[in-house]
């Protein structure tokens, strides 16, 4: 009888190259974003400046940072209460039979997730995908 001692999981060699590309495209696209913001900024400040209307380009810049504020606000507040009562109403029903681990062969990811779902972060799940809905529409 041999005793079969496994070492750390291999990982394909690949991964780290996708996740590379990933962070990188990730990157990418935030600097693009933040170079947009920065040049019509930029722009926008020199031709006020030209023009002499400089306290009006700061009045500008602080109404539309007011409202992005209250827009990300009660965005964020409507999607995480909604979503906040979707998940105490889906916890209300226990339609699951009793979880075991590990999971049977030939389980669909769904099946998984059924099964796991009282381990994931729902309160960081919401937090978050509340954030990104409510910014999504002003970029």
């Amino acid at each position: 009888m041999t005793i079969g001692i496994a070492g750390p999981v291999r990982r394909e060699p690949w991964r780290g190259v996708v996740v590379a590309l990933l962070g990188g495209a990730i990157v990418l696209v935030i600097g693009l974003v933040l170079l947009a913001l920065a040049s019509n900024f930029l722009v926008d400040w020199l031709w006020f400046g030209t023009l002499g209307y400089v306290s009006v380009f700061w009045t500008t810049i602080a109404t539309e940072a007011a409202v992005f504020g209250i827009v990300f606000v009660a965005t964020a507040l409507s999607v995480g209460v909604n979503a906040w009562f979707a998940l105490r109403a889906s916890q209300r029903r226990q339609f699951l039979a009793a979880p075991g681990w590990p999971p049977a062969a030939g389980m669909t990811p769904l099946d998984q997730l059924r099964l796991n779902r009282h381990r994931l972060p729902w309160r960081l799940v919401i937090i978050t995908g509340a954030s990104i809905v409510a910014v999504r529409p002003i970029l």
